[in-house]
């Protein structure tokens, strides 16, 4: 019984101690703990809390408002498309069927790692395999909820290919 009252007190001191008031005022806000003792049980409840630091998408940014241009070239012939996300999905070209311009407004409202990607750009310092996928080339431009979006995606080594992959419903397969 010792025991448990020496890991609940350490607990609370821990707990007491908090964390740099320097990260809360940089936007990085740490979850609370909370810990609660009974004669016989220790319960530890933590609550998640969310914040959005500058430069940061997410599921906050969200697609509607989406509007974006998409060229695939370096085959024959070169394809083109425009999609539009918002309370419904739209495209032309090879996205203008109903289900694929859904499946790539989908992509976009819940994969945060390609918002980031077509927003941001590739992060820097990034190592890539050096394998060539093929001579495909998109450009994809315009805006994903008010965030300017000028990409560009080759296959020409492997984080080519990685994003191309995770990209498939907005650019289509590769030839």
């Amino acid at each position: 019984m010792t025991r448990y009252w020496a890991v609940a007190a350490a607990l609370l001191v821990c707990v007491a101690c908090g964390g740099d008031d320097d990260d809360a005022a940089a936007g990085d806000e740490k979850p609370t703990t909370t810990t609660t003792t009974t004669s016989t049980t220790t319960t530890t409840t933590v609550a998640s809390t969310t914040s959005t630091t500058e430069g940061s998408t997410g599921t906050t940014l969200g697609v509607a408002g989406t509007n974006l241009t998409v060229k695939v070239s370096g085959t024959s012939p070169t394809r083109e498309a425009t999609l539009s996300c918002g309370r419904s999905s739209k495209g032309t070209g090879f996205l203008a069927a109903p289900a694929t311009a859904a499946k790539a407004c989908d992509l976009l409202r819940t994969n945060d790692a390609v918002v980031k990607r077509l927003v941001y750009g590739p992060p820097d310092g990034l190592l890539c395999t050096e394998v060539y996928g093929g001579p495909e080339v998109a450009r994809i431009s315009g805006k994903i909820a008010g965030q300017q979006v000028n990409a560009v995606i080759n296959r020409t080594n492997g984080c080519g290919i990685s994003d191309w992959n995770n990209l498939a419903a907005l650019l289509g397969p590769a030839a």
